[in-house]
């Protein structure tokens, strides 16, 4: 094992990788208390590819529900097979009827690779570009792009935002990191049997369980979902009764206590 590790070079750099990250997540927090009446739920969007807009939006409108999208609006739509399409009329009816537009960087870059000014750089270029598309439009909330975190970006991150998602699976329960949000993945490797228990756990804990994915197409990506798949998970939050939220609202009922 130790041989391997040293042959391929690739191995080193995942684990110093792992390293950093684990260090990251010990030394900078910003925990919360958690106290609700009510468990809640929250469904967002990575890199928001246009299918995202289309279907998982219009889904969750179908039950009343509103999205949080964590876009890097330095994506071009050649740049995937599922366009990326950042249409300024489209962006405004999004927050016009509650939806939230969050900060996922502005070229979707590697934190592990980047330095603190390129970091900067990143998340005023998004901005920026935010304002152009919608004057007076502040990002509130980040998601750390491949879910990569550093020391130096994560105290960048933390303050220039309310929270910062990451890709750690688990349920937000008492105390809660702001700087770490916990979240699950909605894609071919999560059964819908798990996530409809993680549902029920987090209702019994009263928690906060936040689902991300990217893609909503038949034809999904590894990283996405259908949309069949899709819609059974929101319809089965809202035969229960439970409360759905931007990640913008639940921290608006965290700090309401």
């Amino acid at each position: 094992m130790i041989q391997q590790l040293f042959v391929n070079p690739s191995n080193v750099l995942e684990v110093y990788n792992k390293i950093k990250r684990a260090f990251a997540c010990w030394i900078i927090k910003e925990r919360k208390v958690l106290d609700l009446s009510d468990a809640m739920i929250s469904f967002s969007f990575d890199d928001v590819p246009d299918s995202a807009f289309s279907e998982g939006r219009s889904i969750l409108k179908k039950y009343g529900y509103r999205g949080t999208y964590y876009i890097s609006l330095g994506l071009h739509e050649n740049d995937a097979p599922d366009p990326v399409l950042f249409d300024a009329g489209l962006l405004e009816e999004i927050v016009a009827e509650g939806g939230e537009l969050a900060c996922h960087t502005y070229n979707h870059i590697h934190f592990y690779n980047a330095n603190s000014q390129e970091v900067i750089d990143e998340l005023e270029k998004n901005q920026k570009k935010m304002e152009e598309l919608i004057p007076g439009y502040r990002f509130s909330n980040f998601s750390y792009p491949y879910g990569e975190q550093t020391i130096p970006s994560k105290m960048l991150v933390q303050q220039r935002f309310r929270s910062a998602r990451s890709i750690r699976a688990g349920i937000n329960k008492n105390p809660v990191d702001l700087n770490n949000l916990k979240a699950m993945q909605l894609d071919s490797n999560l059964q819908l049997e798990k996530a409809f228990a993680l549902i029920e756990q987090t209702r019994n804990k009263k928690g906060w369980l936040i689902f991300y994915t990217h893609d909503i197409r038949n034809d999904c990506s590894q990283w996405g979902c259908t949309p069949g798949y899709f819609e059974q998970v929101v319809k089965y939050c809202a035969d229960r009764n439970i409360k759905v939220v931007t990640i913008e609202k639940g921290l608006d009922l965290i700090q309401a206590g």
